[in-house]
């Protein structure tokens, strides 16, 4: 019999989601655990991601996190919504399988742009795979360099589109570190342990663990985050149910694992002091579509200038967002400018400068206030 979890209010989903992905109270001892728990961890933004999942893993280190995507334990990738994401290896390829014709599909209008069809798509995969059989690993200059030598055009944004064509298709990944950047390798030989999952399978996977790591969320949340339809969203809740509990807050229905609770309540005396510097496009406002759970409205243009997309580094308290902050490289130090969106007391400020510090390790710099 399922636990009855205490009915939270709209400030208890904040503290529920903070717990539940192991930004604070997390046990996970490697990088590879943290991120096939939180299934995928949106990543166009890399030194980000890096962090994000440095966050989850207490006492882990860069160069830890760097090891995971060189041995083959962690990959970026397209998986869902057309957008670069960290998985865990073996769940790349049933990713891709349920999401990437429909992806693909909705890139035919930017192709035709482009001046791309099925003939130099084609074209550009058979070079791909003569150039990296073999477990050859080339940086993304050196692809576009191979596939214009091999008579396939990279004008203007038609290497980037063909590289995610290729990737979203199943033919590459985004694996060893070269240099800063990834290398792109051929996905069947870098993965080599696949996991194949039917597409029911893949739904009902795909929600119970969208909703473990993730919940309290809504079934908005699942298809925003996912791009899944109304149908298939309802197939994966029905697949999942039985492993989730059902919350009502505010005429909205949540979703999240039965331990939800237990793992709040092991951080609840920490949890109102608690302070995190998150990176911009961390999982806790990307991996929901409503968000004003943790982010008041009125201050959503501050995290998202111009609503263009691009998520600005946040500073967390109690589960509530409650400011920026933004990095600027010193010639001694990474300056610090922070752009709270209420007055700070002494222990939270206190909290983000041990926050700050932690980071400062993590670059391996250390930091100052602007």
């Amino acid at each position: 019999m399922k636990p009855k979890p205490t009915q939270p209010t709209s400030d208890r989903i904040g503290r529920l989601r903070i717990a539940n992905q192991r930004i604070l109270g997390s046990s996970f001892k490697t990088p590879q655990e943290a991120v096939r728990f939180m299934l995928a961890m949106q990543g166009q933004d890399f030194s980000g991601v890096k962090w994000a999942i440095v966050l989850r893993v207490p006492g882990s280190t860069l160069a830890q996190v760097e090891s995971a995507f060189n041995n083959g334990k962690i990959v970026r990738s397209w998986p869902m919504r057309g957008t670069l994401h960290v998985t865990a290896a073996e769940d790349l390829p049933w990713m891709l399988n349920l999401h990437g014709k429909r992806i693909i599909d909705g890139m035919a209008g930017r192709r035709a742009q482009l001046g791309l069809d099925d003939k130099s798509h084609g074209r550009a995969k058979d070079l791909a795979i003569r150039g990296l059989k073999g477990g050859k690993a080339l940086g993304r200059a050196e692809m576009f360099s191979l596939l214009e030598k091999g008579g396939v055009s990279m004008e203007g944004q038609r290497g980037y589109h063909i590289l995610a064509h290729l990737s979203i298709s199943g033919t590459l990944c985004l694996g060893p570190l070269k240099g800063k950047e990834q290398a792109f390798v051929l996905l069947e030989e870098w993965i080599k342990k696949p996991r194949r999952l039917d597409r029911d399978e893949a739904l009902g996977e795909l929600t119970r663990r969208y909703f473990t790591s993730h919940g309290p969320a809504t079934l908005g949340d699942l298809a925003g985050w996912a791009k899944l339809t109304v149908k298939d969203t309802k197939t994966g809740l029905e697949l999942a149910r039985k492993r989730l509990v059902e919350l009502k807050v505010d005429s909205k229905t949540y979703y999240m694992a039965p331990e939800a609770e237990k793992l709040l309540s092991k951080v609840e005396k920490t949890i109102h002091n608690s302070v995190a510097a998150l990176p911009g496009f961390d999982e806790y406002l990307l991996g929901y579509k409503d968000r004003e759970a943790v982010l008041e409205r009125e201050h959503f243009e501050k995290v998202v200038p111009g609503s263009n997309g691009m998520f600005m580094s946040t500073i967390v308290v109690d589960g509530k967002v409650v400011g920026t902050w933004h990095r600027k490289a010193g010639s001694k130090a990474t300056v610090i400018e922070t752009r709270p969106f209420r007055k700070l007391s002494k222990p939270e400020l206190q909290g983000f400068a041990q926050a700050l510090d932690t980071w400062g390790k993590f670059i391996g710099t250390p930091t100052r206030p602007a």
